[in-house]
């Protein structure tokens, strides 16, 4: 309702025209489709993404993320369905054995909103940047050869294998890496 009464000042304000029109015709006609549109990008932003809408698959950026015992690859998701829906920018990330123990957590680099969301629309790929060091540069560091990454929001859960890559960290904490936000894949 804000957005129309902000419309309708700004009219009035900056255009002459409009206010000289036989019956408001355009006024009229842009509040209509306004007050249309609205509901219906509201109604997108509420729909979260449901597991059977996406997939999610690896993607090592042909070795974009290698380097001085560094490695990290791309989470790839792709919305399936046949609607917009929407996902956290940043999901929790696990990466686990075979037996669902968490071996790695996911970092940010920076503060940042955990409740913001992404709106993907329908056949859309976004993707999530992981990177982590690959090699025991710590001296009796911890590694660590997760089998999955489990991605979640809300109760809904992703996974995806991980086979053969290495993280490691400082032998008495928890292995980490780091986790970029979600973005619209090129």
């Amino acid at each position: 309702m804000q957005l129309l009464c902000r419309l309708n000042r700004f009219l009035h304000r900056h255009s002459k025209e409009t206010a000289n029109m036989r019956g408001g015709k355009l006024l009229t006609g842009l509040l209509l489709a306004v007050a249309f549109v609205r509901p219906v990008w509201a109604a997108t932003q509420d729909k979260t993404c449901r597991p059977a809408d996406l997939s999610l698959h690896l993607n090592g950026g042909q070795g974009e993320f290698d380097g001085m015992s560094h490695s990290g690859t791309w989470l790839v998701f792709t919305n399936h369905g046949d609607a917009p829906c929407s996902l956290l920018r940043y999901p929790v990330i696990r990466l686990e054995d075979a037996q669902g123990r968490l071996l790695a957590k996911g970092e940010r680099k920076a503060r940042v909103d955990l409740s913001q969301t992404v709106v993907m629309a329908p056949h859309s790929t976004w993707r999530a940047s992981l990177y982590w060091v690959s090699g025991d540069v710590y001296g009796r560091g911890r590694c660590v050869s997760p089998s999955r990454a489990v991605v979640g929001w809300g109760q809904s859960r992703l996974r995806v294998g991980f086979d053969g890559h290495t993280l490691c960290g400082p032998a008495q904490e928890m292995v980490s890496f780091e986790e970029g936000g979600l973005e619209l894949s090129p």
